[in-house]
């Protein structure tokens, strides 16, 4: 068996051009791997931590919070197929006693729309991206889901999937400063 090469594509996603004209982007070993260290680093998740995943894998997002991360690191995970079903998803928050849900402002607001304050006492922190967050998006969370901490971030396909995050009990401060091992250049 030869040794997988740390620069080497681990995957090739498609994006939809949200930065440019869409295009097939490789994600190295390294890339994901870094990525997933840099997460852990700022969430410190507990052993009673379980992930509700809804975002489909062949999103950098979704592939790298939803789907590797659990696996790399042993945090508890349980998902839902179809990011569109939001009482779905609403109802399985209690049922599997989640602790954290990622995914982008919309599916966010509309899942929690989906449910009422006991349905999300579990929640202790969600992770929105991929689009920006609305300020209705927080407070809609600080009514039904009173426990939890909405954190917005930033992340492109092309770069990482995870640039940058607020951290867990600090002000909102745009979409976070950078996670270790990214540099921002402007």
């Amino acid at each position: 068996l030869t040794a997988i090469e740390p620069e080497r594509p681990a995957v090739i996603l498609f994006t939809s051009g949200s930065e440019s004209l869409p295009k097939g982007v490789p994600l190295s070993h390294r890339n994901l791997l870094s990525n997933i260290a840099g997460i852990v680093e700022v969430f410190r998740f507990q052993k009673s931590d379980v992930l509700l995943g809804f975002l489909p894998p062949f999103h950098s997002f979704g592939l790298t919070v939803c789907t590797v991360l659990p696996f790399v690191t042993g945090l508890r995970a349980c998902y839902h197929p179809n990011p569109n079903e939001s009482r779905k998803i609403a109802s399985k928050v209690p049922s599997w006693s989640a602790t954290l849900m990622a995914g982008t402002p919309t599916f966010l607001r509309s899942i929690l729309r989906s449910g009422d304050r006991t349905a999300f006492q579990s929640l202790r922190i969600m992770v929105a991206g991929a689009e920006r967050a609305p300020e209705d998006l927080f407070a809609l969370a600080s009514q039904v889901a009173p426990n939890a901490e909405i954190l917005e971030g930033y992340g492109i396909t092309e770069c990482s999937p995870v640039l940058s995050v607020n951290r867990p009990g600090t002000s909102k401060t745009g979409v976070g400063p950078p996670l270790a091992g990214v540099e921002l250049a402007v």
